[in-house]
């Protein structure tokens, strides 16, 4: 009898769970939140994502993801840390995600900061007239076709141009290389991350180079947070510019 009454109340709980997701317009509110971010319907790769992400269970593990063609970036840094994948299908673009098997509750709420924190840093170096030296990757949400299946299940994942930067090994060479890192880029950077408190842009694998010479800032997560720990920056430099660089930060 206990048992019965248990499944009778898991099934209305499902039942529950699939009206509230029967359908795309079943889920209003977090659409109506999330329609200024995503993804337009005439993009490029949009068709393309529709394809590869149909099957739920894409999403499932780090070993589905592999297994549906992506290829992640080595540098998971966390059991729960955004995972960054790469398909042969979606050239010039990048999707960050969360997996099922992670404990991340509203993956959503964490993309459209990245997504409009992406923005404030283009309007920066827009109004700085940094275009030169600097870029910053566009970001939109893309909501999964099978968003309605499942409470369970991820809702969205963020699209990402590909800054083509170097590895990490090439990446710290280039930037102890004065012909590389200059005095006007590391005052340009220094605006920037003074200027609009860009905390995790002082990391290395946060500002690499990349293959068209612009310092991509690709960490978005992190806008308006002072002070910045601009020592973190100082040993990654070329020897006879630490100095500038010290002078320049210091007191700040």
């Amino acid at each position: 009898m206990i048992l019965k009454v248990f499944l009778l109340i898991l099934s209305l709980l499902t039942i529950s769970c699939e009206k509230a997701y029967a359908s795309i317009d079943g889920l209003p509110v977090l659409r109506e939140r999330l329609e200024p971010y995503l993804l337009p319907e005439d993009h490029p790769i949009k068709h393309k994502l529709d394809h590869l992400l149909a099957d739920p269970e894409v999403l499932n593990s780090e070993e589905s993801l592999k297994k549906a063609g992506f290829d992640l970036s080595k540098s998971q840094r966390q059991a729960n840390h955004v995972k960054v994948a790469k398909h042969r299908k979606l050239k010039h673009y990048l999707l960050k995600a969360y997996t099922n098997d992670q404990l991340v509750e509203d993956e959503s709420s964490a993309f459209v900061r990245r997504v409009t924190r992406a923005q404030i840093i283009q309007e920066a170096i827009d109004r700085l007239g940094y275009h030169a030296d600097f870029k910053v990757p566009r970001k939109w949400i893309y909501l999964l076709p099978h968003a309605t299946f499942s409470c369970e299940q991820r809702q969205c994942v963020l699209v990402v141009e590909d800054m083509h930067v170097f590895e990490d090994e090439m990446n710290a060479f280039l930037w102890k290389n004065p012909q590389w890192v200059t005095q006007e880029k590391l005052l340009a950077l220094y605006t920037l991350l003074s200027e609009e408190g860009l905390v995790g842009s002082i990391y290395l694998d946060n500002i690499p180079f990349s293959l068209d010479g612009k310092i991509a800032l690709i960490d978005t997560e992190h806008v308006y947070v002072w002070p910045v720990p601009y020592n973190r920056l100082t040993r990654h430099l070329p020897k006879e510019l630490r100095a500038y660089w010290k002078e320049l930060t210091t007191g700040n």
